[in-house]
């Protein structure tokens, strides 16, 4: 009578386990199909590529040099608009924001030292607005232009005026001659009015645009010399 009992009880713990291994056995068998699945029909991954990232933290005006960048694999969906992707542009390049350790480098970071580049020994930078836009038609990076201010009374150099050669029949009075353009500026969202200009000048010719009370100039192309 033990041993019946006994028997029926064995039984029934083996009856209560077979759903948990019937369940495990299946999900061995499903991992195994898997893993001899053709690559072809597994889900593909997201498209990736290359780009530079900053090796340590960076400083603002910090010259970028090899040991400043690493390569870094990204999902081309997170790559940021910009994202430089070879050193050989970038090296010797000033940085005009900080970066932190991983961050990727974009055109956006670096400072544009074509303009200061373009000077000669002894000339700055200046920014002038000529009064018509459609000038643009017959100016570009590189002419040679004189500017005038319609109408002005007279100028400053270091605080002393300085008598203007005589006016044109149309009342215009040369303010900068043989100036040469470095860029032209684009117009700001919903500006109107004149078109604005880097030009490269002598200090003494700097101080005179700085000091014209006009609010805008008339530039005159001439030939290239």
């Amino acid at each position: 009578m033990y041993t019946h009992r006994a028997g029926r009880f064995r039984l029934l713990q083996l009856m209560s386990g077979w759903p948990r291994r019937t369940l495990a056995a299946i999900c061995f068998l499903l991992a195994g199909l898997s893993a001899l699945m053709p690559s072809s029909h597994r889900p593909a991954a997201g498209p990736t590529a290359t780009v530079l990232v900053a090796a340590h933290p960076l400083a603002a005006g910090a010259i970028l040099t090899k040991s400043d960048l690493a390569s870094s694999i990204w999902p081309t969906a997170l790559i940021p608009g910009g994202a430089v992707r070879s050193t050989g542009p970038v090296l010797g390049r000033p940085l005009g924001a900080a970066m932190a350790r991983g961050e990727p480098l974009t055109t956006a970071r670096l400072l544009d030292t074509s303009v200061a580049s373009a000077l000669l020994a002894g000339q700055v930078a200046a920014t002038v607005t000529v009064a018509d836009r459609g000038q643009a038609v017959i100016l570009a990076a590189g002419s040679l232009i004189d500017l005038y201010a319609p109408g002005a009374a007279g100028v400053l150099v270091d605080g002393k005026a300085v008598d203007p050669t005589p006016s044109d029949p149309s009342g215009g009075r040369p303010i900068a001659s043989a100036v040469r353009v470095l860029a032209l500026l684009p117009a700001r969202d919903g500006a109107e009015g004149g078109l604005s200009l880097i030009v490269a000048v002598d200090r003494a010719t700097a101080a005179r645009l700085a000091n014209q009370t006009v609010p805008a100039l008339i530039a005159t192309l001439r030939r290239p010399s």
